[in-house]
């Protein structure tokens, strides 16, 4: 998995930098949203996780069960949000 940290910059700026290369990845000039885009790709695994145990769940829950209708929209908002991320249809 890839790592991303926030530098600091000495300003307001954010700088993101990708752990085992050193490149820098972003520099954002907000700092506060630094945090959030460093923490992109691990979101991004945790997403996937998500993605995988909700389809789970859905094979073993009953069609006809609330939960499972809840879970197919968790699902929908996961997918949509994975392939963005990933630039995937």
């Amino acid at each position: 998995m890839t790592n991303w940290y926030e530098a600091s910059t000495g300003t307001d700026q954010g700088l993101i930098v990708e752990e085992k290369t050193g490149e820098n990845i972003a520099v954002c000039y907000d700092k506060a949203n630094a945090a959030l885009i460093a923490a992109a790709p691990e979101l991004l695994e945790a997403l996937k996780v998500a993605e995988r145990r909700t389809k789970e769940l859905c094979n073993t829950i009953n069609i006809l069960s609330p939960k499972k209708v809840r879970a197919i929209d968790w699902i929908e908002d996961i997918v949509s949000a994975i392939a963005k991320a990933t630039g995937e249809d």
